[in-house]
């Protein structure tokens, strides 16, 4: 598979997941993106869009357009799993971004991330053993 295929792919991927999540259809995103429905099912099949629908779908999604067009390979698994969450939960965009600030400034400690990360861990277990019975 090339490069662009790829980037395409992930496009449609997370675009997908994002209609599924909302109950949007095709036509309804395309309002909302502002574009036309048919340039949306383009994309949710994978298929080539300008750069300037790029932009907008990645606004809609809440990911930056070179996280799309900046394909590595496994290395960039992590980002991609993150990417996916946060065009499922916008809010997480918002977390994640205040998070980076206040650690850069100093007014929060990175001991905060390692009780974040356990509190996610602990609600994951939670959800989890719920989800078996």
């Amino acid at each position: 598979m090339n490069e662009n295929t790829k980037k395409r792919n992930k496009l449609a991927t997370l675009l997908r997941q994002r209609l599924d999540v909302e109950g949007l259809s095709v036509r309804d995103a395309g309002e909302k993106i502002g574009v036309s429905h048919s340039t949306v099912a383009r994309a949710v099949n994978g298929e080539a869009v300008n750069i300037d629908t790029l932009i907008r779908i990645c606004d809609f999604l809440n990911v930056p357009v070179v996280s799309i067009l900046n394909i590595r390979g496994d290395k960039d698994e992590l980002m991609e799993e993150m990417m996916t969450m946060i065009s499922i939960e916008p809010e997480l965009a918002d977390v994640f971004s205040e998070i980076s600030k206040d650690l850069t400034k100093g007014r929060i400690n990175s001991n905060i991330l390692f009780e974040i990360a356990a509190f996610a861990q602990f609600r994951l277990h939670q959800a989890r053993k719920l989800a078996k019975e």
